[in-house]
């Protein structure tokens, strides 16, 4: 498994001014999860962060987070669960971590990765993605960046259901649906009826209203 890490120091200072700040000084504001303990508010430097949301792919790769305190460093085997950007500039604003047991299994959301030219495609059909997610239960140490899923099968009408995805070994699909992902829709045709000129009930040559 690779090693993803993220330096944090305990937040005193709450609010938004002080979160303003916080970020104006290059760092955000995040929060440490645990069903074991209390919340811990946190200090994390972005530039950092933004480093571990691509070496972390997005979300699905347990981070090794290090709390730095006066007394010593804690050390956290956490999952990024949540982050917050700005709508317009896509800055990071704030970023909550839970505590994981790699002992036990999880569930995540990933990414479906549709792969292969759909059977159906050659007769005209589109194939169109519905749910572009699925949440999966696993060791922490087995989490999947994504799903690749075979759509070459796919013909005109056929659609692909949750339950049909193989999520790999060791790991299961948890839905309470059996929900379509994707399917493979006939094209789109389009009827055009011609109508001669005065053929409409009530039209004169003039194309006028007769009396």
């Amino acid at each position: 498994m690779k090693q993803v890490i993220l330096d944090a120091e305990p937040r005193s200072s709450f609010g938004k001014g002080a979160a303003r700040k916080l970020r104006a000084s290059g760092s955000i504001p995040g929060i440490f999860y645990s069903s074991k303990s209390s919340p811990v508010p946190l200090c994390l430097k972005s530039a950092d962060l933004e480093k571990v949301l691509k070496d972390a792919r997005g979300g699905t790769e347990i981070i090794t987070l290090n709390i730095r305190q006066d007394s010593g460093t804690i050390k956290k085997m956490t999952i990024l669960k949540e982050i917050q950007r700005h709508a317009i500039q896509r800055t990071l604003l704030h970023a909550d971590l839970w505590e994981v047991d790699m002992a036990k299994e999880l569930e995540v959301e990933v990414p479906i990765k549709l792969v292969g030219k759909p059977a159906g495609i050659d007769l005209g059909g589109v194939l169109e993605q519905l749910r572009r997610e699925a949440t999966i239960s696993c060791r922490p140490d087995n989490l999947a960046e994504s799903i690749v899923v075979d759509v070459s099968s796919l013909n005109i009408g056929d659609t692909l259901h949750v339950f049909d995805i193989q999520p790999g070994e060791g790991r299961r699909i948890v839905a309470d649906t059996n929900y379509a992902v994707a399917t493979v829709a006939a094209p789109m045709t389009e009827k055009v009826e011609k109508v001669e000129e005065g053929e409409i009930e009530g039209i004169g040559e003039e194309g006028k209203e007769e009396k």
